[in-house]
């Protein structure tokens, strides 16, 4: 039986692909950092935006104080922002979600 160099090198592929691991081994969770938040209750300790549609920014924040008022204020240019209550908020502990409609 004549071997040729298409069969050889087809025999070669398929035998290194099965010797390689296909699994992913997580490494272990890196320790967590806590870091103090030296301002108010009242200031966002962490603030996510996206997207969420063609005309609507999704503003998201985490607070201590849970009797703070959710207020966004946005503009193009600091010092003339707007002041906009938020169309729908979300509470859940001390944290809102605020969904803008985009004007600009």
């Amino acid at each position: 039986m004549k071997i040729s160099l298409p069969h050889l090198l087809l025999f070669f592929l398929l035998f290194v692909a099965s010797r390689v691991s296909p699994e992913y081994t997580r490494p272990d969770p890196r320790p967590l950092i806590f870091r103090p938040h030296y301002r108010s209750d009242a200031e966002p300790q962490q603030v996510h935006i996206s997207v969420a549609g063609n005309d609507h920014m999704r503003v998201s924040w985490i607070t201590s104080d849970k009797k703070v008022k959710s207020v966004v204020e946005y503009g193009k240019t600091p010092g003339n922002t707007r002041r906009r209550p938020p169309e729908r908020v979300l509470r859940i502990n001390t944290s809102s979600t605020v969904q803008v409609k985009s004007t600009m």
